[in-house]
């Protein structure tokens, strides 16, 4: 993986397109990203760009270019997150914590969650 993968919000939500779908052309990629609204050529752009920077692959499979994620989601979230973390919070995890807290983003279900998990990681 990479040391530092920095993407755009657009390019995540590209990426986690491929993540979803697997291998897609430029159009099932868009398919899957209407939301975003963008013409085929900036998808295509976009791709273009992520093959460069080694984030994802093509190959060409007759006269379509099929695009496939060479970064795995959850390391690449790891990474993000961490990055985010030691940018926006001087590496402060608790920091980001007492944000979201503070900012009633965690729902109460998922304090619990949050607390179960502290506590397997006490007892592991």
């Amino acid at each position: 993986m990479k040391s530092k993968i920095k993407l755009s919000d657009q390019q995540y939500q590209v990426i986690a397109a491929l993540w979803k779908i697997g291998p897609a052309s430029v159009r099932q990629v868009r398919a899957n990203l209407p939301h975003l609204n963008l013409a085929i050529t900036t998808i295509a752009t976009i791709l273009t760009r992520l093959e460069k920077k080694g984030y994802v692959q093509a190959k060409m499979i007759g006269r379509e270019r099929l695009f496939t994620a060479a970064i795995n989601e959850a390391e690449t979230r790891l990474n993000m997150v961490g990055n985010m973390v030691a940018t926006m919070f001087d590496g402060d995890s608790t920091e980001l914590l007492m944000h979201l807290l503070q900012g009633g983003d965690i729902r109460k279900e998922e304090i619990g969650r949050i607390k179960e998990l502290l506590d397997e990681s006490d007892n592991a």
